[in-house]
């Protein structure tokens, strides 16, 4: 058993975040630190792109590639485009997503497409299409999927967000199951109050509805009972390693990633 990634192909989707603010980054430079090559996909090609430069500048292999997770077109071409660049693909972390705090009764028929497309979808398409090029390898594959500490109960962070999340739960066990004989795992890693700086003027990608603030003031005081908040590093480290052999009898695990949230 070995934690070095030397020789495998990674998919990240989000990874266009902000250096040092975001955990699609940080999936990025755990894969890379342990040799893996990583096609870095984000719907921002400029942060995509400035990603794979700070890989590339480290001496790792990376490339940047743009798709919109929400179009399984997108998601069809950036299996490809990793396949073609690196010539295989052994790992596909689907972290990209975003959350909202609208109810049920405001919850219209666009949003909760969005969230459902967004959040659950997309890691079917992408996994769809990685899985036939993971079963030619002979060490196989494995899929992480990032869900939120909102797929493991009934959290008040949104209808549509929530319902994602806990199918995408659903998701992971199936494959995980269904291609556990073949060498592929998949597992689901489940962050909780994980926040880092944001530049000044930006906000975070989360959409709040004007009669949810009730439900932002307990999501604060739930964080409020943690010890602290989560680092961006903390989740992709677990990531990281979660890709590795030394993790190979890991599968179909949800794992939270959460200081203890969800053993309150």
């Amino acid at each position: 058993m070995t934690n070095s990634l030397d020789g495998r192909v990674a998919i990240v989707t989000g990874a266009g975040s902000l250096p040092g603010r975001g955990i699609g980054r940080g999936i990025v430079q755990s894969l890379c630190d342990k040799g893996a090559s990583v096609l870095c996909a984000d719907k921002d090609e400029a942060t995509a792109e400035d990603t794979a430069a700070e890989m590339r500048k480290a001496g790792h292999s990376a490339k940047s590639f743009r798709a919109d997770v929400t179009l399984k077109e997108d998601v069809a071409a950036m299996v490809e485009a990793a396949v073609g660049e690196f010539g295989r693909l052994d790992i596909l972390c689907n972290h990209a997503g975003f959350g909202s705090f609208y109810a049920l009764t405001e919850t219209d028929d666009e949003h909760w497409d969005t969230m459902l497309t967004l959040n659950l979808s997309s890691a079917f398409w992408a996994s769809r299409a990685a899985v036939p090029h993971m079963l030619k390898n002979d060490t196989g594959g494995v899929i992480i999927n990032t869900i939120s500490s909102a797929g493991m109960g009934g959290a008040r962070a949104g209808i549509g967000y929530t319902a994602a999340k806990h199918g995408l739960v659903g998701l992971t066990r199936s494959i995980a199951t269904t291609y556990a004989t073949r060498g592929i795992r998949c597992i689901g890693v489940c962050p909780g109050y994980t926040r880092s700086p944001l530049p000044e003027g930006m906000k975070p990608q989360i959409q709040v509805s004007d009669s949810q603030d009730e439900a932002v003031q307990l999501l604060h005081q739930l964080a409020d009972l943690s010890f602290r908040q989560g680092k961006p590093h903390e989740l992709s480290e677990v990531i990281g390693f979660l890709a590795t052999d030394t993790a190979s009898f890991i599968n179909g695990a949800i794992l939270p990633v959460d200081g203890g949230w969800t053993a309150l």
